[in-house]
């Protein structure tokens, strides 16, 4: 579904990213993962069609991405911003239906409840936006993103940071989601700063390091202690589950002098 081939981005001076190859298949969710400044959230705007690369090529359901306009993107890709600026009065509900392509007005207003119903927000659907919290802002934008994304399948799903400013619940609950977008026959591309919410819902977990990909496989072979110390500068101790999941606990450093 979706294939990048040596992608570097440069600007100026800095290498943002540097041969970056990267595929994700229908029914998958791969995370990208790594330390600020190492090129995920670059990366998930080059997959997506929304930053050329100065290098390297990225096709989405067979057809290379630049070139293609803003709407025929949209109609084969979703994209969940890190921040998705909304200052007009809209309410959470009129918001969600910013997603939609058409329809008639009563189904496309029980539509939108349905996905204001599956991100817990239904009671707020009248609501004006802006007197949201921050995190349930962050949950109309994930239901506008899945309007717009449908149920049928064969597109891409990219989403930066979704639980960034999400209590643990709904944590899990917005990764549920992505797994059933999944689960539907959509690629799902996650960037995520939390390495054991990678590790409990994704397929696959890329690494990367400073602009580079420093590993790239099932949570297991990518989240190696070793090489996430390389990469984060913090000594992880692996804990394993009942269940056989492995999670990662970092050891607070030492201040200086210590």
């Amino acid at each position: 579904m979706i294939v990048a081939r040596n992608v570097e981005v440069t600007i100026g001076r800095a290498r943002l990213l540097a041969g970056v190859s990267l595929a994700v298949a229908a029914g998958e969710i791969v995370a990208l993962v790594g330390p600020n400044g190492a090129g995920k959230s670059t990366l998930l705007t080059v997959l997506a069609g929304d930053r050329t690369p100065t290098a390297g090529s990225v096709e989405l359901a067979g057809r290379p991405v630049s070139g293609q306009s803003g709407r025929d993107l949209a109609r084969c890709r979703a994209v969940l911003p890190q921040r998705a600026g909304l200052s007009a009065g809209f309410t959470a509900l009129e918001v969600v239906m910013l997603g939609q392509d058409g329809g008639l007005p009563g189904e496309r207003v029980r539509a939108a409840r349905r996905r204001l119903a599956a991100v817990e927000l239904a009671g707020l659907a009248d609501r004006a936006y802006p007197t949201l919290s921050g995190g349930e802002q962050q949950r109309v934008q994930l239901a506008r993103v899945l309007e717009q994304l449908g149920d049928a399948g064969g597109r891409a799903l990219f989403l930066d940071e979704p639980t960034a400013a999400l209590d643990p619940r709904h944590q899990h609950l917005v990764l549920g989601l992505a797994r059933r977008a999944a689960t539907a026959g959509h690629a799902v591309v996650i960037v995520l700063h939390d390495l054991n919410l990678a590790a409990l819902h994704a397929d696959r977990i890329a690494v990367l390091d400073r602009g580079q990909l420093a590993a790239l496989g099932s949570p297991r072979e990518a989240l190696h202690p070793e090489l996430l110390r390389d990469v984060f500068a913090v000594d992880f101790d692996l804990v394993l589950r009942a269940d056989g999941t492995q999670l990662l606990a970092a050891r607070p450093s030492q201040p200086p002098g210590a």
